[in-house]
């Protein structure tokens, strides 16, 4: 499992992402399966790292490796031939092939990571419970705990829960589908931004919206760019880029359609 240093939203909330190669189904034998940065499928020649998967008694055993110089990035085993439930400790390194992480997992839950110095001493750690975070702390290279360290802290929109959904329910304008004549419907956008170390909303765009409303997207992103500043993520006492998605929703009825003519 590799920690992207990036978080995303899901289901209305924010978390860390940190992203279990996506391993190809595995046969009976090895299989191997090439990847780009972006962890698309690509030929040898361009990819950035490949993963070998086997059958290993009754666990599928997976391993990644860096493609420039064949050193391992991650190892692990997983429940099922889909590779949808990882099992016990998942391996995790640097280019240099030093160790980056490790997880473990009980029935395909992560229960704690570590993370490590490039000497090898533990540098955090943090578990988890099916609420959330149940433990974190760090300590310096000299193997002194830091009081108050912080291993992961997702990024914040300033104010109580829901104050971010609030801001966009109150700045969004409603009926521009609307006013852009579209037909009775649901018009969604999906809308991509980051959370910048000093809190700022940056690179937003719509990656997608449905029914060819323009004016929809282009309200979304107009919203989501004048966010007001965030808290920043938290990653190992530092912050960090925050990227994350978020599905916006405008409604066209006969009624509303009425009402403009």
């Amino acid at each position: 499992m590799i920690f992207t240093n990036v978080a995303v939203m899901r289901s209305g909330f924010l978390f860390f992402v940190f992203v279990t190669p996506l391993y190809s189904l595995a046969q009976i034998d090895s299989t191997v399966t090439y990847k780009n940065k972006q962890g698309e499928r690509t030929v040898k020649d361009s990819a950035f790292i490949y993963d070998v998967v086997t059958k290993n008694t009754d666990l599928w055993h997976g391993k990644v490796y860096y493609a420039e110089n064949n050193r391992l990035q991650s190892e692990g085993d997983y429940a099922d031939a889909d590779l949808t439930t990882p099992v016990g400790r998942f391996d995790n390194y640097l280019e240099d092939g030093a160790l980056s992480t490790t997880c473990n997992y009980n029935k395909g839950r992560l229960v704690d990571r570590i993370y490590y110095y490039k000497d090898g001493t533990k540098k955090s750690y943090i578990a988890y419970t099916d609420k959330g975070i149940a433990q974190q702390k760090g300590w310096d290279e000299s193997g002194k705990e830091i009081p108050g360290f912080i291993v992961e802290q997702e990024a914040r929109f300033p104010g109580n829960d829901g104050a971010w959904n609030r801001y966009i329910e109150k700045h969004l304008n409603p009926v521009v589908a609307v006013e852009s004549g579209m037909s009775a419907g649901k018009y969604e956008v999906i809308v991509q931004f980051s959370i910048s170390k000093d809190g700022t909303v940056i690179d937003v765009k719509a990656i997608s919206f449905t029914g060819n409303c323009k004016a929809c997207a282009a309200e979304a992103v107009s919203v989501f760019t004048n966010s007001p500043v965030w808290q920043p993520a938290i990653q190992n006492n530092e912050p960090v880029i925050y990227r994350q998605r978020q599905k916006v929703v405008f409604f066209v009825t006969d009624e509303k359609r009425n009402k403009k003519n």
